[in-house]
């Protein structure tokens, strides 16, 4: 299922709301700690393999100015992805737990606007869902989820250091079961945000609560044969 929005009505359950009326958090997929820590675990493992490989490619002497700060500004971006990945492996729990006890759903937001960021935790928040980071770079969001391997990231596709399309590619090697939902300025955009691998791209017409309400449908449909 992949969805592309550019005005407000998309189909799904009713909206959220405070109180009695809320949804009953949805049935999601993750087993036990023991699913995700294994997902964490490749995921991490292929990171820093592909990330010692990004590292000798702009390790190459170049000729031009231009390319030596673009090359430099890659190397930063990399440098803070790994940074605020061994900072999230680093803060996980190390006390002994049963890893078969069931994962509830989990989210990581990234978007520049506090108060986008807001009402999508909020939001997710009412559906049952844990907001492991709300963040406002590219690069912090990579590492956080590669670290956390969560259900779903909402995201903006004009991060500081690594833009939508960027993010979205790191998302689908090295977090693959990760849904992404990205927001963009423009619908020029939509196309490159879907090859990229997001799954829902979205408008800034598009109210935050009818993202959530999307993404919740999605993750929460059965697996297509592909």
């Amino acid at each position: 299922m992949t969805l592309a929005h550019d005005r407000t009505g998309t189909a799904g359950p009713p909206q959220p709301r405070d109180g009695a009326d809320a949804p009953t958090p949805p049935a999601w997929r993750r087993l036990s700690e023991a699913t995700l820590l294994c997902a964490q675990i490749e995921g991490i493992t292929a990171w820093n393999r592909a990330r010692r490989a990004r590292e000798e490619a702009l390790s190459a002497p170049v000729l031009t100015r231009e390319i030596r700060l673009d090359q430099r500004r890659k190397a930063e971006a990399l440098q803070r992805r790994q940074r605020a990945l061994l900072a999230r492996a680093d803060a996980s729990p190390v006390e002994p737990h049963p890893l078969l006890l069931q994962v509830g759903p989990r989210a990581v937001v990234a978007h520049r606007q506090p108060w986008f960021r807001d009402q999508v935790g909020s939001a997710l928040e009412r559906y049952g869902v844990q907001v492991l980071a709300s963040l406002d770079n590219g690069a912090d969001a990579a590492g956080v989820v590669i670290a956390e391997q969560p259900d779903v990231l909402v995201m903006e596709d004009q991060l500081p250091m690594s833009t939508g399309p960027d993010l979205a590619v790191d998302v689908r090697l090295f977090s693959p079961a990760t849904i992404v939902a990205a927001q963009t300025a423009s619908a020029d955009r939509m196309g490159a945000l879907l090859d990229a691998g997001a799954r829902l791209v979205y408008t800034r017409l598009v109210p935050p609560h009818d993202i959530v309400r999307d993404v919740c449908v999605l993750v929460t449909a059965p697996p297509t044969e592909t």
